[in-house]
């Protein structure tokens, strides 16, 4: 009975104080945890930006392009299934980080993928990922067809599996349409692993991990591929 009342706040006021000022105190260390846990996670995404901004002031900026195409253009035909027949060269990128500098503990991403493609294969399709670039100037060059040959590709990358389960670049072949294909490079901690990232065949996924990264997007139009020219690609 008496249990019950003190559970109740029926007790005598010393029994109720008490049991208020731990109640308070279990609080506050909760909070605490929590806050510090936080603040743990906001360190380990930001530092390498946040740390390494310029004395001016300036806002980071990570700008991607292409010297082939302009934003919202066609991809030259070369870069796709429609290289009369041969085997097609993965695209040239440049980007440039600004308002930051940058440092060997932090790495780049680079992500294309074809969301035009859900309606077709039910999959954000990943043409090429690529992780681990070391970033240690502001300005990164892929030279045309780079892809599979790791004298061409920035130092330390790693090319993973693309939608189509091979690892490098997977070049455009709409079928149906006409698909704008988007080329992502983004900013990460270099703690992030490749494990955390080889389980990926869906570009949604990768998408929604990479939000609240530092990206700079390019995006290219290639033409919708006809069922014969597609056939001689596959023989």
């Amino acid at each position: 009975m008496n249990e019950e009342r003190y559970l109740l706040g029926q007790s005598q006021g010393s029994f109720k104080d008490v049991y208020q000022r731990k109640l308070i105190t279990n609080c506050k260390v909760i909070l605490c945890v929590l806050a510090c846990t936080g603040l743990i996670v906001f360190q380990e995404s930001f530092y390498s930006i946040s740390s390494r901004r310029k004395s001016s002031g300036n806002s980071p900026s990570l700008t991607l392009y292409s010297p082939c195409f302009r934003n919202g253009t066609h991809i030259p035909a070369k870069f796709g299934c429609s290289n009369c027949g041969q085997v097609a060269n993965s695209v040239p990128l440049t980007w440039r980080l600004d308002g930051v500098s940058g440092s060997a503990d932090m790495t780049s991403l680079l992500l294309m993928h074809d969301p035009d493609a859900v309606s077709v294969t039910g999959l954000d399709f990943i043409h090429w990922f690529v992780i681990n670039m070391t970033l240690t100037d502001n300005a990164v060059i892929i030279p045309e067809n780079a892809s599979g040959n790791v004298k061409f590709m920035p130092e330390g990358s790693v090319e993973l599996r693309n939608s189509n389960n091979k690892t490098g670049y997977h070049p455009p072949c709409p079928p149906d349409k006409d698909h704008t294909y988007i080329f992502q490079v983004c900013l990460i901690n270099r703690m992030s692993k490749r494990l955390d990232w080889i389980t990926f065949y869906d570009a949604r996924d990768i998408v929604h991990r990479l939000e609240g990264c530092l990206c700079g997007t390019l995006k290219g139009v290639y033409p919708r591929v006809t069922t014969e020219k597609r056939k001689d690609i596959s023989d």
